[in-house]
């Protein structure tokens, strides 16, 4: 995905412009245009970590020649570095951008996975009830999947940090536009890049198709994994063991992935996306307070969609209770 961002050089499709800023969700961590002011100051923190520019990443170093990478940003990156995720940040680009995009985007993962699960499981609890050990099969494919899917709602709507492209490949309009795109539709807007009502409905809808995808992928995993583990028990633990109703049709059970994807998780992680923006943004100097309301947000919001996950799924009529089966 491209853009002509870096003066003549076409970007690599990153979702944010080159407004100024630390990296933060406010700014994407590159100047508005490159001096010498600003080299020299990145050149001497090179220095003061005992680093060449032959050293960094190719994109990155770029970045430090055309003095468009903030100062803060190339700090960041390389007290990350020396740390213990250094090797992931060095080995995964797109994880490296999201993390660097956004300071707080290890702890939103983290979080969402320990609420996401948390909740998912409790959520089956209240919804099945009495029922839940004989639906067990149900209840840990929808975990194990879960496990990912958590991931991915974070992973899809993170900004990403659009370091120079390395290759001169020609856009078509369509992927120019898709690149031009914010990250989700609440993103703030920078100096240097501003996104209009367009750009943001787009967005809602080009991510609502990214998330319609995984959950369409997830629904057939997890489907896979219900009749893994159903086969399982019958074969190993209880060989007279018959599921109290049917099995659910992985074609069928997919697309209700997929659409529950789109319809509901798209809607209430674009709007949790912009309630934790306004939430930094209001409150930058209190990260600690910050860190409570972003746990307390995914806590409602994850619980809320485990609920609802179920009751689509009943209304669809892909995972009836056992008094109705």
């Amino acid at each position: 995905q491209g853009g002509d961002q870096y003066g003549g050089r076409g970007g690599d499709g990153g979702r944010r412009g080159r407004g100024g800023g630390d990296g933060g969700e406010n700014g994407d961590g590159f100047e508005g245009a490159g001096n010498q002011d600003v080299r020299t100051k990145l050149l001497a923190i090179l220095l003061s970590f005992s680093r060449s520019l032959e050293s960094l990443p190719q994109d990155i170093a770029l970045a430090v020649k055309e003095g468009v990478i903030s100062p803060e940003l190339l700090r960041r990156y390389l007290q990350a570095e020396r740390s213990w995720i250094g090797g992931l940040l060095r080995l995964w680009k797109p994880f490296r951008d999201r993390f660097l995009a956004d300071p707080q985007f290890l702890f939103k993962i983290a979080v969402q996975e320990l609420i996401g699960n948390g909740t998912a499981l409790a959520s089956e609890i209240v919804v099945r009830g009495d029922e839940i050990w004989d639906e067990m099969e149900y209840v840990a494919s929808d975990l194990i999947v879960g496990t990912v899917v958590e991931a991915a709602f974070v992973w899809i709507l993170a900004p990403r940090v659009p370091f120079p492209s390395l290759t001169q490949t020609p856009n078509s309009g369509l992927v120019r536009f898709l690149g031009s795109l914010p990250s989700h539709c609440f993103e703030a807007s920078s100096a240097a890049r501003r996104f209009n009502i367009l750009q943001r409905i787009a967005s809602f809808f080009s991510s609502g198709f990214t998330y319609a995808m995984t959950g369409l992928g997830s629904g057939v995993v997890g489907t896979g994994i219900t009749y893994g583990l159903i086969s399982a028990r019958q074969t190993f633990l209880d060989p007279e063991y018959e599921p109290h109703r049917p099995l659910p049709p992985v074609i069928e059970n997919s697309l209700g992935w997929g659409a529950f994807m789109l319809l509901s998780a798209n809607t209430r992680f674009q709007f949790l996306e912009g309630l934790e923006l306004l939430v930094n943004s209001s409150l930058r100097s209190q990260q600690a307070l910050v860190k409570f309301l972003i746990i307390s947000l995914r806590f409602g919001n994850n619980y809320y969609g485990g609920v609802q996950f179920i009751q689509f799924f009943r209304w669809l009529g892909l995972q009836e209770s056992s008094q109705q089966a």
